[in-house]
């Protein structure tokens, strides 16, 4: 079972298998690393190496390498 996280304000960089809930989104990491921050505008993840999903209230689907993501 990945370690499971509950982000709620700031900034966090997630590595190897995780799982990440937020109050706008749910990030399933499988392997690899991405940059999670969450601000008035949203939740930003960044996908720096590896493979991951968003599910959020606009949908799920895999994030991309290096594309920077903005959930409201």
């Amino acid at each position: 079972m990945p370690p499971r996280v509950r982000l709620i304000s700031g900034t966090a960089i997630a590595k190897g298998e995780v799982r990440v809930l937020t109050a706008h989104g749910f990030l399933e990491q499988t392997e690899g690393e991405s940059r999670l921050g969450i601000s008035p505008e949203g939740l930003r993840i960044t996908l720096h190496a590896g493979e991951a999903s968003l599910v959020s209230p606009y949908g799920a689907g895999p994030l991309t390498v290096g594309e920077p993501r903005l959930v409201h």
